[in-house]
């Protein structure tokens, strides 16, 4: 009767602890508001012809942190309950590259008037791999950045102060995704 039990009780604790193992593989780090995301996730993001956000820019590390670019994306995305990427391509020429080349392959000819330019339109809606609708801004510009980091010319502080315009054209892109009924991964 106890060598039963004891094969019982070692069934059951095998079983929980493969259960457990199942459930931490599927851990999905992805929040609410802005995620970085590396190039090469990216690739295969738009390979695997997923739907969701992605803001772009290039700047200087220490200009993005000093603009509060990010945390000030983080809200607006937060405040509308979306997730977006988000990937900087100022660690090397390559990334700008690369990104250059995504922008001229993965452009919806029949959605967008003119190609994706990452480093110029930094928030699209990336739909079955292409890029199906992009925000005009000039914000998210490398040199804007870096005025806005350096506060010159008595530009505004941080990019807090902008969230207006931020959330005008990320609401654009939301209104696009519910018209045409486009559900977003994760």
């Amino acid at each position: 009767m106890g060598l039963i039990l004891l094969r019982t009780i070692w069934l059951i604790s095998l079983l929980c602890i493969t259960f457990l193992l199942i459930l931490s593989s599927c851990h999905n780090d992805t929040t609410i508001g802005m995620n970085e995301i590396s190039l090469n996730k990216l690739e295969d993001k738009i390979e695997e012809d997923q739907s969701f956000l992605l803001v772009t820019f290039s700047a200087d590390e220490k200009d993005v942190q000093e603009s509060d670019l990010v945390e000030a994306l983080e809200e607006v995305f937060a405040h509308n309950d979306k997730v977006a990427f988000f990937i900087s391509a100022n660690k090397d020429a390559h990334d700008e590259e690369t990104l250059n080349q995504l922008g001229k392959e993965h452009t919806s000819t029949s959605d967008t008037e003119k190609p994706w330019q990452p480093m110029k339109n930094g928030i699209v809606l990336i739909h079955h791999g292409e890029v199906i609708k992009q925000s005009p801004t000039m914000l998210l510009e490398s040199s804007n950045i870096q005025m806005i980091a350096n506060k010159n010319h008595g530009e505004k502080n941080s990019f807090y102060e902008y969230t207006k315009n931020f959330d005008s054209e990320i609401t654009d892109i939301l209104d696009f995704i519910k018209k045409k009924d486009i559900r977003l991964n994760y």
